[in-house]
């Protein structure tokens, strides 16, 4: 969690989508598609939705985790 500039909470979110993920590591959906499917990339199944958790972004990538979910914070508000 950060704090936002009013002082309230921001939530980080613990798990992304397909879309997200391909937006974070500037890359196409079905890259991240094969990955998951390949067993390179975690990923939760949840009914019909996927969703990957940052920290298998962040292992994915080879980034620290801290760094990666900076990146995603950006990702997630550009999308709302």
């Amino acid at each position: 969690m950060r704090s936002g500039t009013d002082g309230d909470l921001e939530m980080t979110p613990l798990a992304l989508t397909v879309a997200q993920v391909a937006v974070c590591a500037q890359t196409s959906e079905r890259l991240v598609y094969d990955e998951i499917n390949l067993g390179r990339l975690r990923a939760v199944h949840v009914g019909r939705l996927i969703r990957v958790p940052v920290s298998a972004v962040a292992e994915w990538l080879g980034e620290d985790a801290d760094r990666v979910e900076a990146k995603l914070l950006d990702v997630v508000e550009a999308g709302s």
